[in-house]
């Protein structure tokens, strides 16, 4: 507060937003780079890295690659109810082994309507574009980057100033406009819940938002950045994480659907399930974390983002899988007998011929076909046991 006179001037909270954004894709040359990328975007790339080297010890992990792409300013669709835009920047962290991305919109420096921008993010309302082409923030990154939403949308709200109660169960629950003042008990217990590790900042997390209210806001946007890249870069690793499993159980409910409808899942098919399962585990391990504070910091957030209940879900898909193998395998196996006693039938037809054809040619062909009848089922025999002893030792 400033004292100028006998007017009080209360100084305007500064606040920072990252709007992150699971994504998967089909054809990473569509994303490109941005050519003009400014510096302060390239400065927080270099951050991010550093997390991966300083902070983080997994190789699969350290395969991402960060880009800027060309997003210059946010606002929200005709359809809401309170206008707004703000100039913006965002990076992308591509993972080509699974073709899973997660995209950052970046918006510093807010001084009003920050609450508006998270209210209209959540609602999927929120847009991105120029003068010349505006586009709800999804389809606008489905058109110009072939990116597919996967996953769950999460928001991180850096506050420059103390919030109060109000404001802060506002911002967790990403309502600028509540039907009335939010009294619940869920929401009184995250703002009673700081889960900071240290006395810099106070740190708040709901479903959707984590919520970090600096007690020492730098002027200067890249101090601000490097301080927010550690939160920033693992709560990407939950969000790739949440996405790769989300990804994999709707690749599992197609497969279902296949099943039921049409002619099963060729094996083929379920190899690449089997792949993408084991895939889907590996971005984000608390362990993996070289210190105890982000360590503690990680798993708290991860629970309350809904970690839990989506590593739940990849069980219940890995029991799926495993039916949908087991059903593919005796559908083989009645298919494979199927073959054999075709050529049964054939044998015992070839059989008979030669007692109403007694001409030697009739026998000597017979004789062939009987003989290529009885290899064949010995091959198939041969192939079967082999086959299912490959499975055992497997």
């Amino acid at each position: 507060m400033l004292i100028r006179g006998h007017f009080f001037i209360m100084e305007k909270n500064i606040i920072d937003l990252h709007f992150l954004i699971p994504c998967k894709y089909k054809d990473l040359t569509r994303i490109k780079p941005l050519e003009d990328a400014n510096s302060v975007e390239n400065f927080f790339i270099e951050k991010l890295a550093d997390c991966n080297n300083i902070e983080f010890s997994n190789d699969y992990v350290r395969l991402l690659k960060r880009l800027p792409i060309d997003v210059r300013k946010i606002g929200v669709s005709e359809s809401f109810p309170i206008k707004i835009t703000l100039p913006c920047f965002g990076i992308i962290s591509i993972h080509e082994q699974t073709k899973l991305s997660v995209v950052d919109i970046v918006v510093q420096g807010i001084k009003e309507g920050a609450e508006i921008a998270v209210n209209a993010f959540r609602a999927k309302q929120l847009t991105l574009g120029d003068s010349k082409y505006i586009q709800l923030i999804d389809k606008w990154l489905s058109e110009h980057y072939g990116l597919i939403p996967v996953g769950e949308h999460k928001c991180i709200v850096f506050s420059g100033k103390q919030l109060n109660d109000e404001e802060k169960i506002n911002f967790l629950a990403t309502e600028c406009m509540p039907m009335g003042k939010i009294i619940g008990n869920d929401f009184k217990t995250m703002i009673s819940n700081n889960i900071a590790q240290y006395d810099t900042a106070d740190a708040y997390v709901s479903e959707v938002t984590l919520l970090e209210i600096s007690n020492n806001f730098k002027p200067d946007i890249r101090h601000r950045l490097a301080e927010q890249a550690i939160e920033v870069f693992f709560i990407k690793l939950i969000l790739l994480q949440d996405a790769a499993i989300s990804n994999v159980k709707s690749m599992i409910d197609k497969a279902i659907i296949d099943e039921t409808n049409n002619n099963g899942n060729s094996a083929e098919d379920l190899l690449s399930l089997v792949t993408e399962l084991s895939k889907a585990t590996t971005f984000f391990n608390p362990r993996n974390f070289y210190f105890p504070t982000v360590r503690a910091s990680s798993v708290r957030i991860a629970e309350k983002f809904g970690l839990t209940k989506q590593m739940e879900l990849m069980s219940e898909s890995k029991s799926i899988l495993e039916q949908l193998i087991e059903i593919n395998s005796i559908k083989r196996q009645n298919k494979e007998n199927d073959i054999i006693n075709a050529i049964l039938i054939v044998l015992a037809v070839i059989q008979v011929v030669p007692i109403f054809f007694s001409d030697q040619r009739t026998l000597i062909y017979s004789g062939i076909a009987c003989a290529a009848c009885f290899l064949s089922i010995i091959l198939l025999r041969y192939k079967l046991f082999h086959r299912r002893t490959k499975k055992t030792h497997k």
